[in-house]
């Protein structure tokens, strides 16, 4: 077997891919990743600016190599046929990525425009044995376990993992990890089985350590210097490691630091009881003259006085008194980044332009 590209219906080559002119955005950034890679220019990445303005990272082939050598000893591709399937943008290193690993296995590779619902897409019989997706791709009402048990093995990554969606999850036969990386360096560091570690394992050649503000830092066999990141982690004594948030959305509410992010687990365990939420939901943050920041839950469906105290009631034995949301507020269009993920920055403008 060799690597083939499989899009809309045809199957190519890798260099005439890279030869052809597209129009489909998707289409434009594989060919060019494809033309880099065979001429062995410089890849240039971009952040998602989930967080903040997006940043541009440069690579190498030859880094871009050894990081999908990294995944594909760890999942141990190399033990049996692979058709991978790619439904994210390679305009973004998760995408790309995919593509990589498909050159380095010499294989097949199927192509699909990002897809809130990629599982829909797909036959029941479909061939694909290696999947990557962000969680809002699998957060679905008509979720097809039928489909998806037909995957090997399956990286999500991009996001949280909603306790819900865990649960669904490891119900699957599919090998299923959730994935900790970054832009940086060059997709996943680390990996958690889904629905059997709490934890995230780092990859061989893989090196961690903590800052004095308990943020990780990451060094790889192709990155030789350390990446310094916002993510507050707890290292185990096994060398994994727990992520706790991020030190850059932590919300100052008179005096005390909340982590939204431990405060929106806590909601999705909550929810797993009784849905008192059933659109996104995100903490979030506004100015306050007694507090300075006042800790809210934002969320694209209304819900009455009542149901938000009872989630409050809910949540109140699993976070300090202190760390509770003070009221919810309703947006109606929920902002995402060009890879699916949530723009907290953009939900905070919105809510901002609601007082204004």
């Amino acid at each position: 077997m060799s690597f083939k590209i499989h899009f809309q219906n045809k199957v190519y080559d890798g260099e005439t891919f890279a030869s052809m002119i597209w129009h489909e955005d998707y289409a434009a950034n594989t060919a060019r990743f494809l033309y880099n890679w065979y001429h062995k220019l410089p890849f240039i990445f971009f952040t998602s600016g989930s967080t903040g303005a997006p940043h541009a990272f440069g690579f190498n082939k030859e880094q871009l190599q050894a990081s999908a050598r990294l995944t594909i000893t760890a999942l141990r591709l190399r033990d049996y046929p692979q058709h991978i399937f790619c439904c994210i943008n390679p305009k973004f290193v998760g995408g790309a990525m995919m593509i990589a690993r498909a050159l380095e296995l010499d294989c097949e590779i199927t192509l699909v425009e990002p897809n809130a619902n990629v599982l829909a897409l797909l036959s029941e019989d479909h061939p694909y044995t290696f999947a990557s997706f962000v969680p809002i791709q699998l957060n679905v009402g008509n979720f097809s376990f039928s489909k998806f048990n037909r995957f090997r093995q399956v990286l999500i990554g991009g996001a949280n993992i909603a306790p819900f969606l865990e649960t669904q999850l490891k119900q699957g036969l599919p090998e299923t990890f959730h994935t900790y990386g970054m832009t940086e360096t060059l997709s996943h560091v680390a990996l958690r089985r889904v629905g059997k570690e709490d934890s995230f394992y780092p990859l061989a050649h893989v090196k961690i350590k903590m800052t004095d503000g308990g943020c990780i830092c990451i060094k790889t066999n192709f990155i030789n210097h350390w990446i310094e990141t916002h993510d507050e982690v707890n290292i185990l004594n096994d060398g994994s490691f727990k992520v706790l948030g991020r030190s850059d959305f932590v919300i100052n509410s008179g005096g005390i630091k909340l982590n939204p992010e431990q405060i929106e687990n806590a909601i999705s365990e909550a929810l797993k009881v009784k849905k008192l939420i059933r659109g996104n939901f995100m903490i979030s943050s506004i100015s306050d003259d007694d507090l300075g920041q006042k800790c809210i839950c934002v969320t694209t469906e209304s819900i009455s006085k009542f149901e938000f105290q009872e989630l409050i009631d809910m949540i109140s034995d699993k976070l300090p008194k202190y760390h509770l949301p003070k009221e919810i507020r309703v947006i109606s269009e929920w902002p995402l980044t060009e890879n699916g993920k949530t723009d907290r920055n953009a939900v905070k403008e919105l809510i901002h332009n609601q007082g204004l």
